[in-house]
């Protein structure tokens, strides 16, 4: 489940190796964030870096992360990473967000995991 999460941020972004790419996905994703939580454009800026670093620090986890052949250990080390990059920009969103735009993100995660799962029933 958690995997499932991590992709729900990531997989909105192009699956670019060169930075500027990553950085291109992130806009984007930001830009669909700022419409749908209603942004301020002071949010916005503050906000970019700690979503920036988060889809980051997911790419890097699940660079080489095969969810059909890594055993349970694997997957359980990653799940733990996943939900740590997700609590820590969590946290410092907060600070940032309004109480109805984090429970907006809740949702569009919630969405975006539902969207995975059907995903990966149709891809099986």
């Amino acid at each position: 489940m958690l995997l499932a999460m991590a992709a729900l941020f990531i997989s909105p972004l192009p699956a670019q190796a060169d930075s500027q790419g990553a950085r291109d996905g992130a806009a984007a994703r930001i830009q669909e964030l700022k419409e749908r939580l209603k942004l301020t454009p002071d949010q916005v800026e503050r906000a970019r870096p700690v979503l920036e670093r988060e889809a980051q620090q997911m790419r890097e986890v699940l660079r080489d992360f095969d969810r059909n052949s890594a055993s349970m250990r694997e997957k359980r080390k990653v799940a733990r990473q996943v939900k740590s990059i997700r609590d820590d920009a969590d946290k410092q969103l907060e600070g940032i967000l309004t109480p109805a735009q984090m429970q907006e993100l809740k949702r569009i995660r919630e969405e975006r995991k539902q969207q995975m799962r059907a995903r990966r029933r149709e891809d099986a």
